[in-house]
């Protein structure tokens, strides 16, 4: 793991869950540790410590782990990071978002409170989500959550007694349940507490509804978000029905979770009863994009499947293009397709297919991107010596090592951005105290005149967050491409 990422990891938690909790996690970064040996090396009390990692456990950014086969109340555990899990969070912005677009207001304020809890009874959900929002009908959020579940953007998973680590006393935070004590005896069984009895009685009858509790499927809102990115480049590159026609095979396969490179074959019949195009229409469009949608579409007649192995490559190869175009300019990114397209290229030759400018200027536009580390030199001995006058050096472009690169930069981009957020919430709190301390009635020409200027510093440093949240979708966007693609 990079500096970039443990940096970012750590404003993650800062941000979200504070400082003790980032402090566990910075003990973390350098190994399994169990909890007295976290106390030491980030120099918190044992009780901060066991509620630090209840809170990750929670949120499955921390994971357990024991050699003992049957695990009992006195079982020393080890603790690990899972660090997609942290960088999960990032993604919440915009799984809200898409979730608002699908499924409605009722089904965004559901995953945003699972979200924030990490895990969540039903009953308690319904509670938490009609607190927070006193407009929304029962019967709506209870559509809304079968709707999520079907879509597997919500799923299920079962209370383990023995997934709760029983050293850190944990059971849910959302759960009616007093927490056990586990004390043991003198011969190593754990006593009977006073809460024992009440929790016994409530888990009687509750113990259908709290057999199971309620996460976010992030995984499958990765496979959404990476369908909406093929549908709109099947759009740009065709037409609307082209993109619907797509869109429609994407929804056939959407609910597997299996990682097979192609998707169900499909009769160009079946995919016209999905939509209001004749299947001989269906069946031009799916030849025409079997030929030119750079692979995405593959034909094994009679039938037609999406190429799912292919779009990792494919979005970052065209985020890359993007990248070269804002900074190099069209004339870089036109000379990267060709040296992309046919893998190793001299620099005369890059220059006769490009048919860009001059041999100098496209010599200086090869070395700007080599500089920027996004084309590479490859030495080609002509014979058994390798003297410079007898090489051939060809031009290349790794995408997967330019990827790693863009990727490490967008992390340090992230991490850069959510310090200059805080630091700006902090200046507005600031200014926000400040004019609440000045009387209400403002009678002096001085009390108005501050009044005033401290409304206009917050009116600018409004306008700058906003700026910062636009960058926050731009930067995070380039991490699906490089990171997220290839895992979903």
């Amino acid at each position: 793991m990079s500096k970039s990422q443990h940096r970012l990891e750590l404003a993650i938690l800062r941000d979200q869950f504070g400082d003790s909790v980032a402090s566990v996690l910075e003990t973390l970064h350098l190994g399994e540790r169990r909890v007295p040996k976290i106390a030491s090396l980030s120099k918190l009390p044992i009780s901060l410590v066991r509620e630090s990692l209840s809170v990750l456990l929670h949120h499955d950014m921390v994971r357990a782990r024991t050699d003992e086969v049957d695990p009992g109340p006195m079982t020393s555990y080890r603790y690990s990071i899972q660090h997609e899990r942290i960088l999960f969070r990032m993604r919440i912005p915009q799984i809200l978002k898409e979730t608002a677009e699908c499924f409605g207001e009722e089904a965004e304020a559901i995953v945003f409170n699972v979200s924030l809890h990490g895990r969540v009874r039903l009953a308690n959900l319904i509670g938490y989500v009609c607190g927070g929002n006193p407009g929304f009908e029962e019967e709506a959020l209870w559509n809304a959550i079968d709707r999520l579940e079907e879509s597997q953007l919500l799923v299920r998973r079962q209370t383990s007694r023995s997934g709760l680590v029983q050293e850190l006393n944990i059971v849910d935070s959302d759960s009616d349940e007093e927490p056990y004590a586990y004390t043991p005896n003198g011969n190593g069984k754990r006593q009977r507490t006073k809460h024992d009895a009440s929790a016994a009685q409530k888990k009687k009858s509750k113990k259908t509804e709290n057999a199971s509790y309620y996460v976010v499927n992030y995984n499958q809102y990765f496979r959404r978000m990476r369908n909406n990115w093929i549908v709109a480049f099947i759009e740009d590159q065709f037409d609307e029905n082209a993109a619907n026609i797509v869109k429609a095979m994407l929804n056939h396969d959407i609910l597997r979770i299996n990682k097979e490179e192609l998707g169900t074959p499909l009769l160009p019949d079946i995919i016209a009863s999905k939509l209001d195009i004749e299947a001989g229409q269906v069946k031009e469009y799916l030849s025409l994009l079997a030929r030119n949608s750079d692979g995405i579409i593959v034909s094994s007649n009679p039938y037609f499947r999406v190429n799912f192995a292919i779009i990792p490559n494919l979005a970052k190869r065209l985020f890359i293009e993007k990248v070269v175009t804002y900074q190099y300019g069209l004339s870089a990114a036109r000379l990267l397709r060709m040296i992309i397209e046919y893998n190793h290229l001299e620099q005369k030759q890059v220059k006769e297919i490009a048919l860009i400018g001059t041999y100098k200027e496209t010599k200086s536009i090869l070395n700007r991107m080599f500089r920027g580390q996004i084309l590479t030199l490859r030495e080609v001995p002509r014979q058994g010596t390798r003297d410079p006058s007898n090489c051939l050096y060809l031009w290349t472009c790794d995408i997967a090592a330019v990827s790693r690169m863009l990727l490490e930069r967008a992390y340090k981009t992230q991490a850069n951005l959510m310090s200059r957020r805080v630091a700006m919430q902090d200046e507005y709190s600031r200014l926000e105290l400040k004019l609440g301390r000045l009387p209400e009635e403002l009678e002096e020409q001085a009390d108005i005149a501050r009044a005033n200027l401290y409304k206009d510093e917050m009116k600018q440093l409004q306008e700058k967050l906003d700026q910062l949240d636009a960058g926050f979708e731009e930067v995070e966007l380039q991490v699906a491409m490089f990171r997220d693609f290839d895992d979903n």
